[in-house]
């Protein structure tokens, strides 16, 4: 939360989904005197593909980035995205770059999993099935109504939620991917 709040973009919404969580992490939440910073509370843990439609249910903004709870935007992150889609309004889906943070730190080294710039679906799904883009929910920025066109995230999946997201969202908009490195994905070994 700290990450978006700390954005050189200050012109957003942030939807904090609790899905059903039990940690005492909402209540922390509810304690940020930030007008930008909505709570909602799931009645019960039903899974982060629910839990995520529930925030594009929710978003009043026509761009929506995700980011996971254990990760976090580089101070940039949102304003290299509302720039691309404003540049490029052809574009419905954008898939940015990261970088992974392995805790503790120097354990091993930190990964910067940089993308080829693709400008079109072709390019992008090839590059998807063949491995050769990186791909996290984090990563993906979206036009709202290209999500719900898509049908919003499979609530049935488990697993490569964002593939099939990404999919989806290719047959009904343009997709591209950019190379910049705009959020870390935190991993514990």
């Amino acid at each position: 939360i700290r990450s978006v709040l700390e954005q050189d973009f200050a012109d957003f919404e942030l939807i904090v989904v609790d899905d059903g969580s039990s940690d005492g992490s909402a209540d922390i939440v509810e304690g940020i005197a930030d007008e930008r910073v909505v709570l909602v509370r799931q009645p019960r843990n039903a899974g982060g593909n629910v839990a995520r439609n529930r925030g594009i249910e929710l978003a009043r903004a026509p761009l929506l980035a995700f980011l996971d709870s254990d990760d976090f935007y580089l101070t940039n992150k949102l304003s290299v995205v509302t720039r691309t889609f404003a540049e490029r309004p052809e574009i419905g889906l954008l898939i940015d770059s990261y970088a992974k943070k392995y805790l503790p730190e120097g354990k091993r080294g930190d990964v910067s999993c940089r993308n080829p710039r693709l400008d079109s679906n072709a390019e992008v799904l090839e590059a998807l099935f063949t491995r050769r883009i990186w791909k996290a929910t984090p990563g993906i920025s979206v036009r709202r109504d290209a999500a719900i066109a898509a049908g919003l995230f499979n609530p049935a999946l488990k697993r490569r939620q964002d593939f099939d997201f990404i999919l989806r969202v290719a047959a009904v908009a343009r997709c591209a991917t950019i190379d910049d490195v705009l959020w870390v994905k935190t991993y514990s070994t």
